[in-house]
């Protein structure tokens, strides 16, 4: 059976649209049979036939209409077909053996399933390789009811492909529609594999193995390069998530630094317009994630942290975007996010109003990157910080670096500073390289600029463009200087140790 043309059982009545019994060696390719009323393509008691370029479509919603149904037949080989459909794509039940099914994409449907299985099928040598399964309910699945004798075995998914399958593997030796464990003994499911079966599963369980506890469970199973990740990796912030007020509601746990926590979570991904309020009640980080590996944090807001509100420590790669920070500025040690032990971590187009350090494209109260590195000798080194495009309103500090003896480097550029008490001021030693170029706006203080380098100095401190006058009409801003040595140009104030070219 050979063609280009459409069989359509408009959908109207419970019958087989297609039915094939006792044809040995058939070869059926190249049509559509679309909205069947049942199973599309029914094949029992056959032996040999192909079935290939075939395209069947119904509706995700159409009950039992399974794609291709074969029972009672052997040597079948179904290949590089489009199935989508309201039950299983393929389903082999029992009686089957050498079902060989390559290159199909399934979805919607349920799936390519082994099963249902009941008292005395049996079904072995089936092999399903280099299929896809999109959006489908269920993706490599074997399915026995309870009681009864029979087996399932020597059954392969191979290179399989998921895209956002709910229940992308599952062996049910219970399968009655209410998983009730209502008898013992159960058709045996025996040498199968799962073999290189990557993608992403839309739900959170994406291996089920329920097996009876009888002699004929389930035997020699194999999973070989499977990765399965999950389709929706983060939780969406809706609602509030509020300290409570009393520290008696913490008495049973032991919770000391931090209010919300995460740790060694990879890839984790928090979004949404929610709201996290500290309630500004203990000294505890608000939120704080601890080697969290390519994470993404978005569109939230923190309010009223009573400490840090956002803590990062020993990631490695993340994003911080469009978050919201807000706490007043007479909070002390409330600072906006800070940042330690960390690589690749950018942060940008977000609000921060706090009451110490705030961290990167925001506006808000106090300073941008304080570091107190080398505190008692210690040895810390941070180096490749670059801040851009940047603006500081009403702050205690703009650009800040402190230092105990340490030496690192450091861009700054194109930030913009409206009254800030203390615009650039710099404390440290060991200085080999900083960068300040494009720094422009008001300075709530006389002194807009300090360089404050230790005894032995600092050297290659480069300033390029910066202009910061006073925010109280008639003053003059003014830098103070303590052996700091490097150049500038098109800098006011003038920095008097540092050569002008």
């Amino acid at each position: 059976m050979q063609g280009s043309g459409t069989i359509d059982g408009q959908g109207s009545a419970w019958w087989k649209a297609l039915f094939f019994h006792s044809c040995n060696n058939f070869d059926l390719r190249e049509f559509t049979i679309q909205n069947s009323q049942k199973l599309h393509i029914s094949i029992n008691n056959c032996n040999g036939g192909s079935i290939s370029n075939i395209h069947i479509n119904s509706p995700a919603d159409s009950p039992n209409t399974d794609g291709i149904d074969i029972s009672n037949s052997t040597n079948v080989h179904i290949h590089d077909s489009l199935i989508k459909c309201g039950d299983d794509c393929i389903a082999i039940n029992g009686g089957c053996s050498n079902i060989n099914i390559t290159g199909i994409a399934c979805g919607p449907g349920h799936g390519i399933s082994v099963g249902s299985l009941g008292d005395g099928d049996k079904v072995e040598e089936v092999h399903i390789r280099n299929s896809n399964f999109t959006g489908t309910q269920n993706g490599a699945r074997i399915k026995t009811f309870q009681g009864g004798l029979g087996y399932a075995r020597s059954i392969t998914f191979e290179e399989i492909l998921l895209i956002e399958t709910k229940n992308p593997i599952i062996i049910d030796q219970n399968y009655n529609g209410l998983h009730r464990k209502i008898k013992t003994n159960s058709i045996q499911v025996s040498d199968v594999s799962f073999v290189s079966v990557h993608g992403t599963s839309a739900s959170e369980q994406a291996i089920t193995l329920d097996c009876s506890g009888s002699a004929n469970g389930c035997l020699n199973i194999v999973m070989s390069g499977v990765n399965i990740t999950s389709s929706n990796p983060g939780k969406e912030i809706l609602g509030d998530i509020v300290a409570p007020g009393s520290a008696q509601a913490w008495r049973n746990y032991n919770l000391v630094d931090c209010w919300i926590s995460f740790s060694d979570v990879a890839g984790f991904i928090m979004q949404g317009s929610g709201t996290i309020n500290g309630r500004a009640a203990y000294l505890w980080q608000a939120m704080y994630l601890h080697n969290c590996n390519n994470f993404d944090l978005s569109g939230f807001t923190i309010l009223n942290g009573p400490k840090e509100h956002l803590s990062i420590n020993q990631c490695n790669s993340g994003s911080i975007s469009n978050v919201h920070i807000n706490s007043p500025g007479s909070c002390r040690s409330t600072d906006g996010i800070e940042i330690s032990a960390s690589t690749q971590i950018h942060i940008q187009d977000s609000f921060i109003a706090c009451g110490t350090s705030l961290t990167s494209t925001f506006l808000g109260l106090h300073v941008d990157l304080v570091m107190a590195l080398g505190d008692g000798g210690a040895e810390d080194t941070v180096e490749e910080v670059h801040v851009r495009n940047c603006n500081f309103t009403g702050t205690e500090n703009g650009v800040r670096i402190k230092t105990f003896p340490i030496k690192y480097e450091y861009v700054l550029e194109n930030l913009f500073i409206f009254f800030s008490d203390n615009n650039l001021v710099e404390e440290f030693c060991g200085r080999e390289w900083c960068v300040i170029t494009s720094v422009h706006g008001t300075s709530a203080s006389e002194v807009a600029i300090t360089l404050d380098c230790c005894d032995s100095g600092c050297s290659n401190i480069v300033m390029n463009d910066v202009g910061i006058t006073s925010s109280n009409p008639g003053k003059e801003t003014r830098a103070i200087c303590n052996n700091a040595h490097g150049t500038s140009h098109s800098t006011k104030p003038d920095v008097p140790c540092l050569d002008h070219i």
